[in-house]
């Protein structure tokens, strides 16, 4: 788990975040999408369906 947190915090960095403002335990909020996407994913909190499902919804007709 420190492994899958230290990487998000490094997409965090990499899309503009600080590593001040990023602890996905205790306020994902704070994070960017990206890293919040990937820590959910690489932590089975979701499924890459989960991800795009709004987007699929938005686009249906």
């Amino acid at each position: 788990m420190y492994q899958i947190t230290d990487r998000a915090k490094e997409i965090d960095l990499a899309a503009g975040g600080t590593r001040d403002d990023y602890e996905p335990f205790a306020d994902p909020r704070a994070a960017t999408k990206q890293a919040i996407d990937f820590f959910q994913l690489a932590s089975a909190k979701v499924t890459p369906a989960d991800l795009y499902v709004e987007r699929w919804l938005a686009a249906s007709t």
